[in-house]
């Protein structure tokens, strides 16, 4: 910064400000000299170079009219005038206009929001417009009063917070995710803070007097399923089936002749028979309810890919490439790690693909189940000699 721009002369309104006082003038001089300079845009001589040319251009050409070209000194006043007010107002818009060829948007919405008698054991659902930076969402994500949950989970452009346990009854909520937090892949933000308010509903009273008695229950065919296929529930209640099978859409031709469904992993809803991928060995569903771990036999018939996705089949991640082919799965605690048996190991990959064994060695002839959380492990005897 050039100081002398204040220092070489004098200041009448400092000198005046300081009353005579040498050290509060001096002062004065170096504050007023310690201003940031006025941040200019380079482009802007240019940008008015052109503006004026183009004003030029369309206020001094010829109108065709003897009347207009006889030299009046109003009429240049006023032109005058008016062209440099379309200059000045030109040379604003080129400095301070943005220089944008879109604008994007990030918003963050949620069903829950504004109601006052939402079910304390729901989930927190919030839906975004874009694809996001999940893990700077998941960063910024602060919800008021503090509650335990689950590592939050995804379903595309959705954010699911599936708390530990359920929420205060008749109780206010805040779910907040600050504006720099709120990033789509993109690097774009969101204009302002995404906040989620809420409240509970009030407990129901637990209904008294005589029980109504047993309750029947109607059974529906859910669909078929190979030998040996395992059967599990997904987060929503769904039926899940490793070996599931479901029948191939008929052909466009309309060949009489259907081929046999091949197995997968399928789950069977209200919306009917869903394929998510190809049959597996193992599943298990993680405890918040919204992942499954897999493990799917490889090519060499002695081991196994273990591997995670949403409850839907999609996202899926390969962790690892080595367990044993018949190995069990299990999560470990909150769903960040999983659970297998390699090489006759207990051993566990976590969602960042760091490996790490459990202490536990197996006869390859044992069986052994695990736990869905990964808190207990049943290991059977091993077989005769």
């Amino acid at each position: 910064m050039d100081t002398r721009r204040w220092n070489d002369a004098s200041d009448p309104e400092l000198e005046q400000l300081a009353g005579g006082d040498l050290d509060m003038l001096e002062l004065s001089r170096r504050l007023r000299a310690a201003r940031p300079e006025p941040r200019i845009d380079p482009e802007f001589q240019r940008r008015l170079r052109a503006q004026l040319m183009t004003a030029a251009e369309t206020q001094l050409r010829p109108r065709g009219l003897g009347r207009l070209l006889r030299p009046r000194s109003s009429l240049f006043a006023y032109g005058a005038a008016g062209l440099g007010g379309a200059m000045i107002a030109a040379a604003a818009l080129a400095y301070y206009a943005p220089h944008s060829d879109h604008v994007t948007v990030v918003q963050g919405v949620a069903k829950i929001n504004e109601q006052h008698s939402v079910n304390p054991g729901n989930v927190i659902t919030i839906s975004f417009n874009h694809e996001m930076d999940r893990s700077s969402v998941e960063r910024g994500l602060k919800i008021q009063p503090a509650i335990a949950y689950y590592p939050p989970t995804w379903h595309g452009t959705e954010l699911v917070i599936t708390p530990k346990h359920s929420l205060q009854p008749n109780s206010p909520y805040v779910v907040t995710i600050p504006r720099s937090a709120a990033r789509d892949l993109k690097g774009d933000v969101a204009t302002r803070d995404v906040v989620i308010t809420f409240g509970t509903s009030p407990v129901v009273p637990a209904p008294t007097g005589r029980p109504l008695g047993p309750v029947a229950l109607a059974a529906h065919e859910a669909g078929a399923v190979a030998d040996g296929s395992l059967l599990g529930f997904s987060g929503d209640g769904s039926l899940l089936a490793t070996a599931g099978l479901v029948a191939a859409p008929a052909s466009a031709g309309g060949s009489p002749a259907t081929p046999a469904p091949a197995p997968a992993l399928v789950r069977y809803g209200g919306d009917g028979p869903v394929r998510l991928g190809d049959a597996v060995t193992a599943v298990a569903l993680s405890p918040a309810g919204h992942s499954l771990a897999t493990l799917t036999p490889s090519g060499d018939g002695q081991h196994g890919v273990v591997a995670v996705s949403d409850t839907d089949g999609t996202h899926r991640s390969v962790l690892s490439s080595v367990a044993d082919a018949g190995s069990p799965l299990g999560w470990v605690g909150d769903a960040t790690a999983v659970l297998f048996v390699s090489g006759g190991q207990l051993t566990s990959v976590d969602l960042e693909h760091h490996v790490g064994t459990v202490g536990v060695r197996l006869d390859p002839s044992q069986q052994v189940r695990l736990a869905p959380w990964g808190r207990y492990l049943f290991v059977g005897p091993p077989a005769a000699t």
